[in-house]
């Protein structure tokens, strides 16, 4: 059983979070929002709230500054607001179920109802792809990078959320845990005193290192086709560093497929 207001903040600080690289690597979803500089901010009521921000076909999402209440501060202003009355609420629109309620910029309506809707469609081509689809190298390294920002990213929010997740994240030591593809992707999780937060990048000094082979061999974890021991054993993935770090997180990522189906 899964949490609601966990699954909100699953759906937005981590599959907003990819938004960001989806503007980088689809030349449609960037002309979708070509000329636009918008700052669209998402309130979830008893959740919190983020702004998206749209710099001509750059994407950043802005988490506001603590997320523990719709209260978190957040600097400057948004050109459109939308707002959800609950979890609930905001999980149905990302489903498809439900719309939000606009408290401000009804003259981008348009924009919302149409360019924009043309932009997350793109997130869905790539994260809910067909088999056909990941045929093509280029579009299967693609799904594999968004994946890989949406699950870390969420794993923070599961760890400091998620009852099950936050009883394991007390167990992970101080430190950074490095997530990375050689030459490619890299992603960093910061953890210390029980919570984490996750951020895009490689980190100068982690503690400990997850690396992969290559983008297939982070493929094959994510979607669970390859258990993680026949993968070490076969030089497909490896740790570095302080290995216990990854022990105590992984109940925590037994956790994430029940948030993102």
């Amino acid at each position: 059983m899964i949490d609601q207001s966990v699954k909100a903040r699953v759906n937005l600080y981590g599959l907003f979070k990819a938004l960001e690289l989806l503007a980088q690597v689809d030349k449609e979803a960037a002309a979708a929002i070509a000329g636009r500089r918008l700052a669209i901010e998402f309130r979830v009521r008893g959740v919190g709230r983020a702004r998206l921000h749209l710099n001509d076909g750059q994407v950043r999402l802005q988490p506001p500054c603590g997320r523990e209440s719709d209260g978190g501060r957040m600097e400057g202003g948004a050109d459109i607001i939308l707002w959800f009355k609950g979890p609930e609420h905001f999980n149905a629109m990302i489903d498809g179920r439900g719309q939000p309620i606009p408290l401000k910029g009804f003259g981008h309506l348009k924009f919302l109802t149409g360019s924009f809707q043309v932009f997350m469609g793109r997130l869905a081509y790539y994260l809910l792809p067909t088999p056909e689809l990941l045929q093509d190298p280029e579009f299967f390294a693609a799904n594999t990078r968004m994946t890989a920002y949406v699950a870390f990213h969420a794993l923070s929010e599961i760890a400091n959320y998620d009852e099950e997740g936050m009883h394991s994240a007390h167990y992970i030591p101080d430190g950074i845990l490095q997530v990375e593809v050689v030459d490619d992707i890299a992603l960093y999780m910061v953890c210390q005193g029980g919570r984490l937060a996750t951020y895009p990048g490689r980190h100068e000094s982690p503690r400990c290192v997850l690396w992969f082979a290559d983008i297939a061999a982070l493929n094959d974890l994510l979607t669970g086709r390859v258990h993680t021991f026949d993968a070490v054993a076969l030089g497909r993935m490896g740790m570095n560093g302080f290995v216990p770090m990854i022990d105590y997180l992984n109940p925590v990522l037994g956790r994430l497929p029940a948030y993102l189906k």
